[in-house]
């Protein structure tokens, strides 16, 4: 999350941009090694012991890693020219009592240490030019009030923390990143909503996240990025109170700046209308009580909905978000097909589609009734399970193009189907790999003649 640490940063993408664009040059030259998705990496340890010996040659950055003492950190002056300082598994308490780094930019501290860590309220008297600071699960009863000095201070970092108050962070109104990730969060501070700078807020996994004071969300009116995965906020049902206490997700919509949303809702009920529109480039948003929460998911825009009536969908939902790649579908009371019900386009962006439980459900793609044109442009693979009206997979004419990249087809407790596909749409197949059929009690053949 060390974004901050980029001059000339119009956007947050934009910054995002310039991290793949250097990760993936550092993996070509096989100084970092790919990890188990694409946002994740790695690097061998001799690779990392050489950058250390050249951070701290060449920059002066001093780096700790399970309580190997790095060289220098009992020098003063050195001390005083250092931009960097990273610890990992180190007895804090003894190391930073009192640290003067009149040019320190960024500090990282992490803990594999349970207990409570104790860090004295003036421990950061010496360090007011910070920019970015990261702590990683650490246990405090309360931040150091000397917080509130670093008045230059952009990108802050609390992942996996257990921490009392932290209503001081509203003190810091230079603030651009903020992340709970992980952390024993209860009660989002009502302070927060003064950081109108704030253009990323990160409260995934906030598992004991609760309650969002009303409009402390919306006033954060630079917000671009806001990541709640894994979190469960009660949220307020816009109308029903005249005082809410709470937040509602009709807050977001006053978000004008924000493009990036990751964010899990049980109870479909608290939803407003407008609430997906085209302005979200990269969105992760998981509605209903059916989904887990994963991020090994490859895709930037996904939406997976349990739905038991569609009149929520009347808004043209699928229309507004243009470019969905990954689509999971569950129950969605009246829904009777996806191509054209859903999106009269196609969803020319859409690769995973995964269609379950559905009674109404009687086709994927339904043309009779319009002119028949390309669909699936995208799609790889398919997945149908338990679609127990479902008369066909294509029910009308298609263009060539349709399904042209498909290669997985995944159908099980679809009972009314008798065929896959016709002969006509399997030869313009020419990339399909696998075929799965359980459970179907009436399939005849995988290929018909119609």
């Amino acid at each position: 999350m060390g974004l901050g640490l980029f001059g000339g940063i119009d956007r947050i993408e934009e910054a995002w941009n310039r991290v793949y664009m250097l990760v993936n040059k550092l993996k070509t030259s096989c100084l970092l090694l790919d990890g188990h998705t694409s946002e994740e990496f790695s690097m061998h340890d001799v690779v990392r012991d050489v950058a250390i010996s050249i951070a701290f040659r060449d920059q002066g950055v001093f780096s700790m890693n399970d309580g190997v003492f790095p060289r220098g950190l009992s020098d003063k002056e050195a001390l005083k020219r250092c931009p960097a300082i990273s610890l990992h598994n180190c007895k804090i308490d003894e190391l930073l009592e009192g640290l003067e780094c009149p040019q320190l930019k960024l500090l990282h501290m992490a803990t594999e240490d349970l207990s409570v860590q104790q860090i004295p309220n003036n421990f950061f008297i010496g360090m007011t030019e910070l920019r970015v600071l990261d702590f990683v699960a650490m246990h405090l009863p309360s931040l150091p009030s000397s917080l509130c000095l670093l008045s230059n201070l952009q990108t802050l970092c609390l992942d996996y923390g257990v921490f009392g108050d932290v209503s001081i962070i509203g003190e810091l109104k230079t603030l651009e990143i903020l992340s709970f990730q992980g952390s024993n969060i209860e009660e989002f501070p009502r302070e927060i909503g003064q950081l109108t700078r704030l253009r990323l807020l990160n409260l995934a996994y906030c598992n004991l996240l609760k309650v969002i004071p009303s409009n402390v969300l919306s006033s954060l009116s630079r917000l671009e990025e806001l990541y709640m995965g894994y979190t469960f906020v009660e949220w307020e049902i816009e109308g029903l109170n005249n005082v809410r206490s709470k937040a509602s997700l009709h807050e977001l919509k006053q978000l004008s700046y924000l493009t990036n949303l990751e964010i899990q809702i049980q109870d479909a009920n608290v939803l407003p209308k407008g609430l997906l529109s085209k302005k979200l480039k990269r969105y992760k948003i998981f509605i209903g009580d059916e989904w887990n929460w994963s991020d090994q998911l490859q895709n930037s825009r996904i939406l997976k909905l349990k739905l038991n009536n569609s009149t929520w969908l009347k808004d043209d939902v699928f229309m507004q978000m243009k470019g969905i790649e990954e689509l999971y579908l569950d129950e969605m009371r009246g829904v009777k097909n996806i191509v054209y019900d859903l999106d009269r386009e196609g969803f020319p962006k859409l690769k995973h589609p995964q269609i379950q439980n559905n009674p109404y459900f009687l086709y994927v793609i339904d043309s009779v009734k319009h002119v028949p044109r390309d669909a699936f442009r995208a799609l790889e693979s398919l997945s149908l399970s338990n679609l127990i009206n479902l008369e066909k997979i294509c029910h009308g004419k298609l263009k060539a193009e349709s399904f042209c990249k498909l290669t997985t087809l995944k159908v099980k407790s679809c009972d009314k189907l008798s065929f896959i596909f016709s002969f006509s749409v399997a030869r313009s197949l020419p990339q399909l790999q696998t075929i799965e059929v359980i459970a179907c009690k009436n399939m005849k053949e995988i290929f018909a003649v119609v």
